[in-house]
């Protein structure tokens, strides 16, 4: 079997690599952090914050872009 190659001979499998599950099934072994909406609308506005603004003291596009997205969350979530 062509993945048979690809398995670990024991061990759990690193991240990002192909490595055998209990039942002998072969699969990607990833770790996907998962974050809350609210997790998300905080990333977001420390970004916002963080951001650089230019020259002229306007806001970047950067900053307009994270807003629409904060808004959308804050209609999304009901707030």
């Amino acid at each position: 079997m062509a993945h048979e190659a690809h398995r670990t001979s024991e061990g759990p499998p690193l991240p990002g690599r192909l490595g055998p599950t209990p039942d002998g099934v072969t699969e990607l072994a990833t770790r996907v952090p998962k974050f809350t909406p609210e997790e998300v609308a905080d990333r977001q506005r420390a970004r916002l914050e963080a951001a650089p603004r230019n020259d002229g003291g306007f806001e970047t596009p950067t900053h307009d872009v994270l807003r629409a997205v904060e808004d959308g969350l804050r209609r999304w979530l009901g707030q």
